[in-house]
């Protein structure tokens, strides 16, 4: 109606960019140990040679969802992805590292190739019932020595250079795991690349136009029917306040499943956090 053009890479270079399985094939040391099982006859001798703690996802994964842990002495999720070749699905086993935090690297790729490094978000992850952790929100800006960010951002870089290759632009985030301790200090590896603008992008735009300089975002539970008018008038006294550059936004609210996502605003980020635990409260 309005004669507008859309900006975007084909559906089809989309797809592969954000497929599981493409990322696993990218030459890299930054990103974490895995192989591709294609078929449902390479799988058991594949885990019978398992020598350590794994994580299985199908090629499309998102946030957890259809991924498994799998180790030597407990091959609980084998059925689960047998269950998932068996429905056609090709899937990655990677390696499981040991970490403290899973910070997320925001990038920008422009139509001419150019990679423009946006922020980095702390992701903040709860356990599903099989362990596997689930994407709840995220945190910005990230407790991190300059050096750790440094090594995040160049690194994600190089690997969202084989991206550019396929001919792909657009947002783009790459998802790492980082610990702290060990013998060389810190490690990171990076697990997974999502072609598509990543949920810690609206609010990072949001927050350099209000002003503030910390968000955080986090799913939340409602009652089920709750009105959209019922959320606004018992978060008001932490609504966002343009004065204060501080407060409480919500948005993806669906009063049909009970969900929505709390996007919390303000200069610091242990108070962006604070504020998204009070508009918990209030419907727990």
């Amino acid at each position: 109606m309005t004669h507008s053009s859309i900006n975007s890479p084909h559906p089809r270079i989309v797809e592969i960019a954000d497929n599981k399985v493409f990322f696993q094939t990218i030459t890299s040391n930054y990103i974490a140990e895995g192989f591709v099982v294609n078929h449902f006859e390479e799988a058991e001798p594949f885990f019978r040679k398992l020598t350590e703690k794994s994580i299985i996802k199908t090629a499309k994964s998102a946030s957890g969802v259809s991924a498994f842990f799998i180790s030597p002495d407990d091959c609980s999720g084998m059925n689960e992805a047998f269950n998932c070749l068996t429905e056609g699905n090709i899937f990655v086993l990677q390696r499981y590292y040991p970490h403290q935090l899973s910070p997320s690297v925001t990038l920008e790729i422009s139509e001419n190739g150019q990679i423009v490094p946006l922020f980095i978000s702390e992701q903040l992850l709860s356990n599903s019932s099989s362990g596997i952790p689930v994407h709840e929100g995220n945190i910005y800006p990230v407790n991190l020595p300059v050096l750790i960010k440094d090594f995040l951002l160049k690194a994600s870089i190089k690997i969202v250079k084989s991206i550019c290759l396929l001919g792909y632009h657009g947002y783009i985030g790459v998802d790492w795991i980082l610990s702290l301790s060990g013998e060389s200090g810190w490690y990171g590896k990076a697990v997974e690349v999502n072609a598509r603008i990543t949920a810690p992008t609206y609010p990072f735009i949001a927050m350099k136009r209000l002003g503030a300089k910390s968000f955080c975002i986090k799913n939340s539970r409602l009652p089920k029917k709750i009105t959209a008018d019922e959320v606004r008038h018992k978060i008001d006294p932490i609504f966002w306040h343009p004065e204060t550059k501080e407060g409480v936004f919500f948005y993806n609210f669906n009063p049909l499943t009970g969900k929505m996502i709390i996007a919390g605003f303000s200069n610091q980020r242990e108070k962006t956090l604070e504020l998204v635990d009070e508009v918990e409260k209030c419907f727990s």
